[in-house]
């Protein structure tokens, strides 16, 4: 209500204020909005930290985000192996932006980051099958993400 301004004057103060609160009850879409909001305003550490605990709950959206924040060093370490880790999970559930920012960013092309990155998940070799790699890893994280305890930290 109050980050669209619907029945209320528009108020990020105290939209992040009534977001916070039910974020630290663990509901995945207050999470994200308050990773979204703390990104809009450069916040990046604190958008990382509320888009993984969204994430973390197989939110596509906040996995997508996720992805793109350690694709470029937003907030997080750059680092490849977790962005294209990220943008699996999220496109395991269609989401459009995880699937083009996964084919582009890691399809194995002169320009994307691909052959490394994916030799360097699954511990093969380069040579490896970029689509075998995508489904074993996405396997392999799906069930790391499902066992892992929720986070209590605020």
């Amino acid at each position: 209500m109050y980050a669209n301004g619907q029945g209320v004057s528009k108020d990020k103060t105290e939209a992040m204020k009534w977001y916070r609160l039910a974020a630290d009850q663990g509901r995945s879409d207050a999470q994200y909005q308050l990773g979204h909001l703390s990104y809009q305003q450069n916040n990046y550490a604190e958008a990382a930290k509320w888009f993984r605990l969204a994430a973390e709950q197989g939110r596509p959206d906040a996995q997508s985000n996720l992805g793109v924040m350690y694709a470029e060093g937003e907030g997080v370490p750059q680092d490849d192996v977790q962005a294209l880790m990220w943008f699996t999970l999220a496109a395991e559930q269609n989401h459009k932006d995880a699937m083009e920012n996964r084919d582009i960013n890691y399809d194995g092309s002169a320009d994307s980051r691909s052959e490394e990155t994916c030799a360097r998940v699954e511990g093969r070799s380069a040579f490896a099958s970029r689509a075998e790699i995508a489904r074993l890893r996405a396997a392999e994280v799906t069930k790391m993400v499902m066992r892992m305890p929720a986070s209590n930290d605020s």
